[in-house]
């Protein structure tokens, strides 16, 4: 069972059942048969889908986003923001889908050569909960224009954020078994890879989840692509405008609460600026307004969960006991 709880006061949400093993098989089961049909449907009919599914997200874009904030703790402003870019992201593929499937022919001395983009089958995405509706949308959109079908492994964090993904997909005429979501644990993932009827799978997430699937999928010779971790750098040189990079770098550092692919992880500043750069840079960081994340003008609500406040505390103990300086917020 998985119990959505709101990060900003602790309080439990919704309930949701977890998938045995019966409800897998039977998944899967629905998958195939949807690729049967899917894979030989029109390209028009695959963009007509798209399109609907994005007014779908579009009219239920505050209720998506609302779900978002009280599962993982997003402000409310990001979380809007969040399922507005969903709606490019479908309307785009919509758009340009038809022409990125298009065969090319290349002539050669002796002939010709034809490429053509064929549907490969049930694909698995396992995807995270730090923007539950854009790291699915970015896969599934593409997936379904190419005529493939999706099964999504959805953070426990988020799992409100999954089923209402499969809502809206099912209420804007998606055949069944197209696209389902999967409510399982890290430990029924392997014998999902495994299985003959997927025939890859994708990750966003943690180096060491990358290796577990990474190994799975490499056992039953399964396309696999990952995206991993990292700790992006924020470069400040001495011809900066330091206002400019200040307001910048705050903006780097708290987006989605810090818990972001792409926020600037470390401050790489020349010494010629340091002083100057630090000092403006933690004045700007102590006025950057915290709370409930559902009140307007709030910048950074909570981390997702209790264990992740613990982890950066823990991580900011460590960095002081080996010689760091705390600057800002509680000494």
């Amino acid at each position: 069972m998985f119990t959505s709880i709101n990060p900003a006061t602790g309080e439990p949400g919704e309930r949701f059942a977890e998938l045995d093993g019966d409800g897998v098989e039977a998944a899967l089961v629905r998958a195939d048969a949807a690729f049967a049909s899917w894979r030989v449907s029109p390209v028009e009919q695959r963009v007509a889908l798209l399109n609907a599914i994005a007014d779908r997200f579009e009219a239920g874009k505050q209720h998506l986003a609302e779900t978002a904030t009280r599962e993982m703790g997003k402000t409310l402003a990001s979380a809007v923001a969040e399922v507005e870019k969903c709606v490019v992201g479908f309307r785009y593929y919509a758009e340009h889908g038809p022409d990125f499937l298009k065969g090319e022919e290349v002539a050669l001395p002796n002939g010709r050569v034809v490429t053509h983009w064929l549907p490969l089958g049930p694909i698995l995405a396992i995807m995270p909960w730090n923007f539950p509706y854009w790291q699915v949308v970015r896969w599934l959109a593409p997936t379904i224009l190419a005529g493939n079908v999706g099964l999504l492994k959805h953070a426990s964090l988020t799992q409100g954020c999954a089923a209402l993904i499969q809502q809206m997909v099912s209420a804007a005429g998606a055949p069944d078994g197209l696209f389902q979501n999967l409510a399982v644990k890290s430990d029924k993932v392997s014998r999902i890879i495994a299985d003959k009827r997927v025939v890859a799978v994708t990750l966003t997430g943690c180096e060491g989840a990358g290796a577990k699937v990474a190994e799975a999928a490499g056992r039953a010779l399964k396309k696999v692509v990952l995206e991993l971790g990292g700790s992006d750098p924020f470069v400040v040189m001495p011809s900066a405008d330091l206002d400019a990079a200040v307001k910048t770098a705050v903006k780097a550092r708290i987006q989605n609460a810090g818990q972001s692919c792409i926020c600037a992880k470390r401050m790489i500043v020349h010494a010629d600026v340091y002083d100057a750069f630090a000092e403006k840079f933690v004045a700007a960081m102590d006025a950057v307004k915290i709370g409930d994340p559902m009140e307007d003008g709030v910048e950074m609500g909570p981390l997702s969960s209790v264990e992740q406040r613990d982890t950066v505390l823990e991580q900011l103990e460590h960095a002081v006991a080996a010689g760091a300086t705390l600057h800002g917020g509680e000494k």
